[in-house]
Order: structure tokens, then C-alpha cells, then sequence
């Protein structure tokens, strides 16, 4: 009537896996392969032990609920991201703050680009922030959280959110673009340097095809919005944008010493001005 027993565990099959929260991007480690990531409406299986894949076909998204195996599949990571994953950069607060999940004290990572990495600790319903010197107008970054899970050490990384407007113009093809959170409505206004209107345009802003998964904003060269029609853009003339968030931008097209050739095309590559 007497037992007993012993358990030996080798460990999780995953080392460590890593997700864009509102992206398609998924990387990681495993001692073996095959590597299974599932989601409610997606899977992909991968056959080298370290991978990264930048087009899931699902994006991964608060809340959602991932399992991820490897090798003989016995010890399933099963995931759920953070629901809320939150992210802002104020530059004229110079402050970054949002909030991950209910986290309770636990510590984040952020990367504020050109500026020294911080980590800051989330008050106990998740809320962070962190102050900075001097944020740029537009500035850009990633906010991480770290935990481990079925063994594996899980990240989750999120593209902070910068709702300042800034306009990307090129005054030899005529198109003026900018990087913005992807459902926002953008109006533009083109005048000569007297103030003479040249042309409007409303968009809303999502993904750009030509620039990569997750990359969102707006460009003129989608769809053509221009009315009554694509203005000639020349040096001297102001380029305004709004948003309905409330911010603006105004850019007067300066004089290139190098100016491109009209002929040139195609996106990538070109030679290009930017006003900011």
C-alpha cells in the first residue's frame, strides 16, 4: 500500500519564441524540428531550428491564443498574448506610455530609435511610461514584454504609436507620403508660395503595398486623390496636412541642388526629397 515515484522532464521543446503584436512576424529557437505555429485561422510549419518568418498569414493580435510545438510535439507552448498591448510617443510631453495586459510590476523594454534603451516597470494593472529628453517630431520605436511560458521564453514586441504627421514629398514625381497608424483620415492642401490653391487630397490611411507587411500610412501614389488634379509640385510651393486626430503639418518645397530626373521610376531605389 506503499508507492513512489520519480519525474525526470528534459525540459520545454521550445527555447524561445518571439511575436509582432498587430503584425504577421514570428522567430525563435528549438532544439528540433519540425516548429508548428497555430493560431485560430492560420498555421505554419517550419523545418529549421531557428526561423523567421515575416508573413505569417494571420496577424497576431491582443488576445489571441497561439500554440507553438517542436520535435515530437509533446510539450505544446500555448500562448496568449497580452490583452490590452498599448503603445504612444508624445514628443511634445517627451513621454512614452501605454499599457500591457494587467502585468503586475513587471518589467518592459523600451526602444525609443536613437535614443538609449529603457526599462521601466509597469505599475500593478500594467500602465507604463517613461520621459525622455528631447523626443523628435515623428519619432519612432518598440515597446517588448519578456515571460516565460510552457517552459519557453516568449516575447512580444509592439511598434509604439506616434500620431504626429509627418510628410514625405517629392517634387519630381509629385507625390507626398507619410508613415501613420493605418484607419485615420489624412487631408492635404497644395498651394503655390502666394498662397494660390493647387490641389486637395483626402485619404485614409493602411497598409502601402510597396512597403512591406506592416507597414502603414498614406501616399498620394495610391489611387491618385488629387482634385481637381495632381498638382505640378515646385520649389516654393506649401505642401499642409491634417488629420482628424487633430495634428498637423506644413512643409514648404525647398530648392535641390541635385534635383532628379522627371524620368526616372519606379518606388524603390529612386532618388527622392524629404521635408519634414
Amino acid at each position: 500500500d506503499n508507492t513512489y515515484e520519480d519525474v525526470a522532464f528534459s525540459g520545454g521543446e521550445v527555447q524561445w519564441v518571439d511575436f509582432d503584436v498587430y503584425r504577421t512576424r514570428v522567430w525563435g529557437c528549438a532544439p528540433q524540428a519540425p516548429i508548428t505555429v497555430t493560431t485560430a485561422l492560420a498555421e505554419m510549419t517550419f523545418w529549421d531550428t531557428c526561423w523567421n518568418e515575416n508573413n505569417f498569414p494571420d496577424t497576431f493580435d491582443p488576445g489571441d491564443v497561439i500554440t507553438v510545438t517542436a520535435g515530437a510535439g509533446l510539450h505544446p507552448v500555448i500562448i496568449a498574448i497580452p490583452d490590452p498591448f498599448t503603445g504612444y510617443i508624445n514628443s511634445d510631453a517627451n513621454t512614452v506610455w501605454g499599457q500591457i495586459d494587467a502585468l503586475d510590476h513587471q518589467q518592459i523594454n523600451i526602444d525609443l530609435w536613437s535614443f538609449p534603451t529603457q526599462w521601466v516597470e509597469t505599475d500593478n494593472q500594467g500602465h507604463y511610461s517613461a520621459t525622455y529628453s528631447d523626443i523628435p517630431h515623428g519619432a519612432e520605436g518598440d515597446v517588448g514584454y519578456w515571460a516565460d511560458i510552457d517552459y519557453a521564453r516568449v516575447g512580444f514586441h509592439h511598434r509604439l504609436t506616434n500620431y504626429d504627421l509627418a510628410l514625405e514629398v517629392n517634387y519630381s514625381h509629385e507625390w507626398v507620403e507619410g508613415h501613420y497608424e493605418g484607419g485615420h483620415t489624412v487631408w492635404l492642401t497644395v498651394t503655390d508660395e502666394l498662397g494660390t490653391l493647387k490641389a486637395t487630397a483626402e485619404l485614409t490611411t493602411g497598409q502601402i503595398p510597396w512597403w512591406g507587411e506592416g507597414q502603414t500610412g498614406f501616399s498620394t501614389s495610391l489611387d491618385d486623390p488629387w482634385q481637381p488634379q495632381r498638382p505640378d509640385l515646385a520649389p516654393g510651393d506649401f505642401v499642409y496636412g491634417a488629420t482628424e486626430t487633430g495634428y498637423t503639418a506644413t512643409v514648404k518645397i525647398g530648392l535641390s541642388q541635385n534635383r532628379p530626373d522627371h524620368g526616372t521610376s519606379g518606388r524603390r531605389g529612386r532618388p527622392h526629397h524629404r521635408y519634414r
